[in-house]
């Protein structure tokens, strides 16, 4: 996925509610390899619409590469366990 579509695909996810609240968001564990970091942790969140609150709770991952030509880490894997975008 393009940065552009990854882009689109998170506005159009927080487009659907009226308020997205992180209640928790802990980190639990960071591996780092060479070119490779991997993140994980738990988080608890409150999505709000006109008529409901919907309360989320699960693990994320956030999994990174580093990129030796721009001097920067670029996330390439988002998980969310439960959310579906």
């Amino acid at each position: 996925m393009s940065i552009d579509q990854f882009r689109r695909t998170v506005n159009a996810f927080k487009k659907r509610y009226r308020n997205i609240e992180p209640l928790v968001l802990d980190v639990s564990d960071c591996k780092l390899s060479d070119e490779h970091c991997e993140v994980t942790g738990r988080f608890e969140v409150c999505f709000s619409t006109e008529d409901e609150h919907l309360l989320k709770t699960g693990t994320w991952k956030v999994a990174y590469h580093y990129w030796k030509e721009m001097d920067i880490w670029m996330i390439y894997e988002v998980y969310l366990e439960g959310i579906e975008f």
